[in-house]
């Protein structure tokens, strides 16, 4: 096993797993409540986000919110650099 060397290694192996439990589900929609806790925030947050017209993308089915994890996976990707979180 590799033994990681610092902070910023340690924060992307933490992302890299984030990162593939996100994995698709014949792009099933996760709930708000579920794409808050992936995303460690807290639903307001995400709503916020949503509100303002911020990533990641959500579509509506049957009056729910909906999250893909294309586009939870993108926003992660996006927001990640090589020294962590953004």
């Amino acid at each position: 096993m590799s033994k990681l060397h610092n902070i910023d290694d340690i924060t992307l192996g933490a992302m890299a797993v984030i990162i593939s439990s996100v994995s698709p589900r014949d792009e099933e929609g996760l709930t708000v409540k579920e794409t808050a806790e992936v995303l460690n925030i807290s639903v307001s947050r995400l709503e916020q986000m949503r509100y303002n017209n911020e990533d990641p993308r959500f579509y509506r089915e049957d009056g729910k919110i909906l999250y893909l994890h294309s586009s939870i996976r993108a926003y992660i990707e996006k927001n990640t650099n090589k020294k962590g979180l953004k």
